[in-house]
């Protein structure tokens, strides 16, 4: 359980096992666009899902997990409570080595909006634990017009690997907090 940031590692043999499962069961959703992460095991991934259901696929950098620098290759255990302090302290300062909780946020939102706005359709993205936890944790906060978290969600472990939900997203909401932070954020 190490901090794999934005190494671009290719998808472990357990991983590719895991893409096949989830094109099986994503063949049950009525995707009509997959997107995912520009990293290598996310693309890996987004590749078996997309070509098992015949989807169109589209990889992006703002689909990154948070860029933790100097802290790739830790312990999670001993890095996330570093993690957690940068995004409730100083949220515009970042990791060394790294960016800042605030820029990546605005990355990942930015990016997730644009796909909103882009696919009128329902639509996956494989992306990256950390994102995960942002945007559940927008959504159990309420979703603030400042774009704040619940900072437990945030910390908390999240799903394994290969794991797959539905999450609606409130575009409206996600448009104004792009709107107000885009310039306090970048």
């Amino acid at each position: 359980d190490r901090i794999r940031g934005w190494s671009n590692l290719e998808l472990s043999h357990l991983g590719q096992k895991e893409a096949v499962r989830l094109a099986e069961v994503v063949g049950g959703f009525a995707l009509g666009m997959l997107l995912s992460s520009d990293l290598l095991r996310a693309r890996q991934t987004a590749h078996v899902i997309a070509a098992r259901n015949d989807l169109p696929l589209r990889s992006s950098a703002d689909f990154r997990p948070w860029h933790t620098g100097d802290f790739v290759g830790r312990s999670a255990a001993e890095v996330v409570p570093i993690l957690t302090r940068y995004a409730q302290q100083k949220p515009c300062q970042p990791v060394p080595g790294g960016e800042s909780f605030d820029r990546f946020r605005l990355r990942f939102f930015s990016g997730l909006l644009v796909a909103l706005r882009d696919y009128k359709c329902m639509i996956g993205v494989v992306t990256h634990h950390r994102n995960e936890r942002l945007l559940k944790a927008w959504i159990k906060a309420g979703c603030p017009l400042d774009g704040s978290v619940d900072a437990d969600e945030f910390c908390r472990k999240g799903s394994p690997t290969g794991h797959h939900e539905i999450i609606s997203v409130p575009e409206d909401r996600l448009a104004k907090v792009v709107e107000m932070r885009s310039g306090v954020w970048a």
